[in-house]
């Protein structure tokens, strides 16, 4: 059952965050609701169970007059990609290299899409390992160009001011497909971050972790110290979406949600040092829901109705509302999680299932057959509206 119902502004979404990311200035306080008592009130909206340490992390922050992350410094956006030259160099006993660090305004692309590519998401220990660790990038799924770069990875300076790398969002959302070499919003299912992060444990004398399990496109990023790996997502269709992460936690109530979510995604990945400017995460928002999977459906067949629309919902990029966890038929781990766990999961997107499984959350479903013996409500489909439903799947 779907519970929840997409308000009225998600249709002028696109429209609002360009016209909002045309004027906003950063740090500079905007009459529009990028303003600090907006924000809040927005966030505060959004966290429909603030009750969880997850909404309560960000509220005892975000958003407040004169203190919390309204103080934290910018993160700087001056990057370059990291290049395996890079890697030599730092195997050879040199630093990283910083003196062909642009800003990210004067890279040649969109905004948004500059952003997605090349502002640092996130760093970690494992990180500074592996870039210098070419011998296991085609094993872990790291990805370099015609000219050196390793795809989704960049050179920046932290909050300390050090010269230092990072990943951003296109090394888990920009992955190889059959439209294109690399497609922005497609999940990169190849990623093997359990095991970069294991042989980052093997060669640091540390005692494995549970990422040993996760297997490739699957990650946990909850960092509650409960083990739920997730399917890394597509992005497509996001512009409908009516909850963020996949137990749900985050209402989609107002068009700014998906931009102060990406501000607290890029905080938290800073460990709470510094904070993006805002007019950077608008521009995010806004490039990442106009993304597109490159595929186009037919008609709806009657057996989709029948069977799927009542959560897929076609006027909304077949995605939908909530669903009890517990009558999907997979892992109920992730909707149950500490910090996070709402009980429910979110009805996702079909857009772009075309392109390959696996489904669901927990990747526990690998082909579209696979699905109808999963989910418990798709059990009972007879054979000719399952090969429906499966040839119309094959045009999103």
């Amino acid at each position: 059952m779907c519970i929840a119902q997409v308000p009225d502004v998600r249709r002028l979404l696109p429209a609002l965050l360009f016209f909002i990311s045309a004027c906003a200035v950063e740090p500079s306080v905007s009459p529009l609701p990028l303003h600090q008592e907006s924000r809040r009130a927005i966030l505060e909206a959004a966290l429909w169970m603030p009750e969880l340490p997850y909404p309560r992390k960000l509220l005892s922050a975000y958003g407040l007059e004169s203190q919390g992350w309204e103080l934290l410094p910018l993160i700087r956006d001056d990057v370059a990609a990291f290049r395996r030259s890079d890697s030599e160099h730092l195997l050879a006993g040199g630093s990283l290299p910083i003196d062909d660090l642009q800003p990210i305004q004067s890279l040649g692309l969109p905004l948004g899409q500059a952003v997605f590519h090349y502002f640092p998401m996130r760093a970690d220990r494992w990180l500074d390992w592996l870039v210098q660790s070419p011998e296991h990038w085609d094993a872990v799924g790291l990805r370099t160009t015609a000219d050196g770069s390793v795809h989704g990875v960049v050179r920046h300076i932290d909050a300390y001011g050090k010269p230092a790398v990072a990943i951003t969002c296109a090394l888990c959302h920009s992955a190889e497909s059959k439209v294109a070499d690399f497609h922005d919003g497609r999940a990169t299912r190849a990623l093997d971050l359990g095991l970069a992060r294991t042989l980052w444990r093997q060669a640091s004398g540390l005692s494995q972790g549970p990422e040993a399990n996760w297997g490739p496109g699957r990650i946990d990023v909850t960092d509650d110290g409960i083990d739920s790996p997730t399917v890394i997502p597509d992005l497509f269709g996001l512009k409908h979406a009516q909850y963020l992460n996949c137990s749900g936690v985050i209402e989609v109530s107002h068009a700014l949600v998906p931009a102060i979510r990406f501000e607290t995604q890029y905080i938290l990945g800073h460990e709470l040092l510094a904070r993006p400017s805002r007019h950077l995460t608008v521009a995010l928002a806004e490039y990442v829901m106009s993304l597109e999977s490159g595929t186009h459906h037919v008609e709806i067949p009657s057996a989709f109705w029948q069977h799927c629309a009542q959560c897929h919902d076609p006027e909304y990029s077949f995605s939908g509302g909530l669903i009890d966890a517990q009558a999907v038929g997979t892992d109920t781990a992730a909707a149950t999680t500490p910090n996070r766990g709402t009980g429910y999961y979110k009805v996702p997107s079909l857009l772009g299932v075309s392109l390959g499984g696996p489904f669901f959350h927990d990747g526990s479903a690998l082909t579209f057959d696979d699905v109808f013996v999963v989910h418990t409500q798709a059990q009972d489909v007879n054979r000719t509206a399952k090969r429906q439903i499966i040839e119309f799947l094959l045009t999103l």
